[in-house]
C-alpha cells in the first residue's frame, strides 16, 4: 500500500466576513443587565463576582456595591478590574457573544453630582435597587475600561482599546 500526498492545508487563515465590532460591543453593553466583575484581593488573587448594572451616558458600566462586600474592598485598595458581560441564549453558552472590559473602578463620592446621575441612571434599569441604594456603605462606581476584548462568535473576534468604541 503506498501513501499518496494528501492536499496541503492552507498556511493561511480563512478570510472572514467583516463584521461592526463597535456596534456588537455596545449592543452586548446596553443589553447586559450583569456581568461578572473581577477584581483582586489584597494578595493579588483573582476574584470575581456577580453585579447588577447599568450604563452611564458615555456607555461606561455602572455598579453599585456595598462596604460589606469582598470587591469594595479590593477596588479600594487596587482599582484595577475586569468585566464580562455575555449574550443569554439557548444552546452552547460558548457560542454566544461576550465582551471583557478591562480598566479601573471609579467611585462616585455620595452627595457629589457624579454620584446623583449615577444613582438616577442605576435606577432607571435596577428599580428594585431603591430598596437599598440609600442606606449607609452603599456606592456607586464606574467601571472605566481601557481595553475591550470581544468575541462575537464563531469568525468575530476583536481586541483593542476602549477609546476605539467610546
Amino acid at each position: 500500500m503506498t501513501d499518496t500526498p494528501r492536499e496541503a492545508r492552507p498556511t493561511e487563515p480563512l478570510p472572514m466576513p467583516p463584521f461592526d465590532h463597535v456596534e456588537m460591543v455596545k449592543s452586548l453593553l446596553k443589553q447586559a443587565r450583569h456581568g461578572a466583575l473581577g477584581t483582586l484581593t489584597g494578595e493579588g488573587a483573582p476574584f470575581s463576582t456577580l453585579v447588577a448594572l447599568a450604563l452611564d451616558a458615555d456607555g461606561v458600566p455602572i455598579i453599585i456595591t456595598s462596604h460589606l462586600s469582598g470587591h469594595t474592598g479590593h477596588m479600594e485598595r487596587d482599582a484595577r478590574m475586569s468585566l464580562l458581560v455575555s449574550a443569554i441564549g439557548k444552546g452552547d453558552p460558548l457560542a454566544h457573544p461576550r465582551v471583557t472590559l478591562t480598566g479601573r473602578a471609579v467611585a462616585a463620592p455620595v452627595g457629589s453630582a457624579a454620584y446623583d446621575r449615577l444613582r438616577a441612571r442605576y435606577l432607571a434599569v435596577n428599580p428594585k435597587a431603591e430598596l437599598y441604594v440609600d442606606l449607609p456603605g452603599f456606592w456607586f462606581w464606574r467601571l472605566e475600561p481601557l481595553m475591550v476584548a470581544l468575541n462575537g462568535g464563531f469568525g468575530k473576534a476583536w481586541s483593542g482599546p476602549w477609546s476605539e468604541i467610546a
